[in-house]
């Protein structure tokens, strides 16, 4: 983890490409000890968008991902983004069972994307009352790590707040996680947002989802906080979140 007292991850929600630029010049021109970085969500835009878009994000950033947004996965194919015809993993139709193929396509779409960073693809996990979800994540990752090229790599996960608030649901979640493959985690919780612009503020999804960074962390696997369906992040560097 760089030395720094503290980073951003600019994770727009609609990116206007000259706008992002113009922060990134900006943030890393005010705070030159920030790290900083931005997210490009891959199925929202086609290749030929990312493709022109990058350099002028990467120029001013420390890093740059390209989340795959895998639970697009469980929507009809014409609802999956505009990039669902450029990039092959968009059109999977079972991504559990050709997981070897699907997680292939991830990584190469965001290899195309020119990202810095690789993302495991997930599903969400506490959608339903199985292990399916978790255990498909895993196998996702391990995928990933499998035939990775030497990049650095997450392992992308994601659960509901129902699994963080509850105590059994997020510890059994952790064991999971820290018997499978050592690498970092990129975390989202998945909440149903509140009306209007409050911001949410259940407690304990939040405080369940503070108990599983710590966690993870104690069990060396740093975890980064791109967008939790709450808020932007801004972090300290030396406590829990790892930098890309």
């Amino acid at each position: 983890m760089p030395d720094v007292a503290h980073g951003f991850q600019l994770h727009p929600a609609r990116e206007s490409a000259t706008a992002v630029t113009t922060l990134l010049v900006d943030l890393t021109t005010r705070q030159p000890g920030w790290r900083v970085g931005a997210t490009m969500h891959l199925p929202r835009q086609k290749l030929t968008y990312w493709a022109k878009t990058s350099p002028n994000w990467d120029a001013p950033a420390d890093f740059l991902v390209a989340d795959p947004e895998s639970p697009r996965l469980d929507r009809a194919f014409n609802d999956r983004g505009r990039g669902r015809d450029d990039f092959n993993y968009l059109a999977e139709s079972d991504p559990a069972a050709n997981h070897e193929r699907f997680v292939a396509d991830v990584l190469e779409a965001q290899r195309e994307a020119e990202a810095t960073a690789l993302i495991s693809p997930w599903l969400v996990h506490g959608l339903s009352q199985t292990e399916h979800e978790l255990s498909t994540t895993i196998r996702f990752a391990e995928d990933a790590q499998a035939t990775a090229q030497g990049e650095h790599l997450l392992m992308g996960l994601e659960a509901t707040e129902g699994v963080f608030a509850n105590a059994q649901a997020r510890n059994a979640m952790i064991n999971e996680l820290v018997e499978g493959p050592e690498l970092p985690v990129y975390l989202r919780m998945r909440v149903n947002p509140p009306a209007g612009y409050k911001p949410f503020q259940e407690f304990d999804p939040l405080s369940g989802m503070r108990d599983v960074v710590r966690s993870l962390e104690e069990n060396d696997r740093p975890v980064a906080l791109p967008q939790s369906g709450l808020a932007g992040w801004l972090t300290d560097g030396r406590k829990h979140i790892v930098y890309l």
